[in-house]
């Protein structure tokens, strides 16, 4: 059997949904290496090698290839990925093919396509118009022609039923792993070294994300700075921006009410261990996530979380966080003031997340994948890519 996964979209600084696939990927390869298969992994030209290997571990039936097709922008990769891949996988005779990309062209091989979320069906209001026409007329479709479709968490599967109107036996609710590299950083010239390299303060909320719309950074400075007068913390806001987030940037760095907020853009990956285990708390109100990455990295790393009560954050959060809506300013501050005030709860959130992050490891979430593949080679649903 040959697998083929496509890893194009993967660039040098990923985003919190593309290190699912460098978290799982080297434990996925060696699985199917185990089953007595061979897998081939498409990368983007301009992927760095080094990120490459590291993704392709330590299985030996793997081969590497280096696709024409760049990680950006997204429609030079529709241009050119709608005849590469209907030629690909037949030049490399795969009997089934494993993609987060889209559009998903029609194929002669059954398909497994992992969807994080359709939120520019659920908040059309984040998007800027051209990339809401895109999503609208090519993620629908490509769902459609999937054989298998892999949803990040039960949220996603409920949008996927109710919103495109997917069966629910085509879903596989398989979710997201923690990094391997993710846990607390005990290690003190270490630990001073990040918090010299990012000017943190001595007592921080985190936040870790793009600085984006739904990541609801407006509430979340408003609530911050309603706990200035009760509270010696700071706020660091850990993430690039993406669109509108200028003005959000303006309203951190010059309004008075906005005093004690650091933000340090983009941060390496080897850096975030560091940054989480200094911080005080971990502060996620997302307005939508179709999963939750930086809950289960703050957990890992031993600190308390308060997230929202919404989308797929409950179930990635369990019993282990406090749960605040995420519309409501005064909900927000009431959480992060009873982490911080209670060191009980604290305790409690802490040892619970440590447990929490167990269910959610890379062997676990590659045979719940293999699996999946199982299904769609035993029931390739009429032809394969209709």
């Amino acid at each position: 059997m040959r697998i083929g996964i496509n890893e194009v979209l993967i660039s040098n600084r990923a985003s919190g949904a593309q290190k699912r696939e460098m978290n799982v990927l080297p434990e996925l390869l060696l699985q199917i290496e185990d089953g007595g298969g061979t897998s081939c992994v498409y990368f983007s030209r301009n992927l760095n090698t080094e990120l490459s290997r590291l993704m392709t571990g330590q299985a030996k039936g793997v081969t590497e290839v280096r696709t024409p097709l760049s990680s950006l922008p997204t429609y030079q990769r529709i241009l050119k990925g709608h005849f590469y891949w209907k030629n690909q996988v037949s030049r490399d005779r795969l009997d089934l093919f494993h993609t987060s990309y889209y559009p998903l062209p029609r194929l002669p091989v059954p398909t497994v396509m992992t969807i994080n979320d359709v939120r520019f069906l659920r908040l059309p209001e984040t998007y800027k118009r051209p990339r809401y026409l895109f999503l609208r007329l090519t993620v629908p479709p490509s769902l459609r022609r999937a054989t298998r479709i892999i949803a990040i968490s039960a949220d996603t599967k409920n949008d996927l039923v109710g919103l495109v109107g997917i069966p629910e036996d085509r879903i596989d609710i398989i979710p997201l792993a923690i990094p391997p590299a993710f846990s607390r950083v005990s290690d003190g010239t270490q630990l001073e070294k990040i918090k010299k390299i990012y000017h943190l303060p001595d007592r921080y909320i985190l936040f870790v994300g793009h600085l984006e719309p739904r990541k609801n950074l407006p509430r979340l400075i408003q609530a911050y700075s309603s706990l200035r007068d009760r509270f010696d913390v700071g706020l660091v806001i850990v993430g690039k921006g993406v669109w509108p987030a200028k003005s959000l940037l303006n309203q951190g760095h010059n309004r008075k009410l906005s005093e004690g907020i650091r933000f340090t853009g983009y941060v390496e990956d080897e850096h975030l261990p560091g940054l989480y285990s200094l911080a005080s708390l971990l502060a996620f109100p997302s307005l939508h996530e179709g999963f939750g990455l930086p809950v289960l990295e703050g957990m890992a790393c031993g600190i308390p979380v308060v997230t929202s009560n919404t989308s797929a954050l409950p179930e990635v959060a369990g019993d282990a966080a406090v749960l605040v809506n995420p519309s409501d300013v005064e909900s927000i501050a009431a959480g992060l003031a009873r982490v911080l005030n209670d060191m009980g709860l604290r305790e409690g959130l802490i040892a619970k997340g440590l447990q929490r992050v167990k269910h959610f490891q890379p062997k676990n979430i590659a045979a719940q994948t293999i699996e999946s593949y199982k299904k769609a080679l035993a029931n390739p649903r009429q032809k394969p890519g209709r």
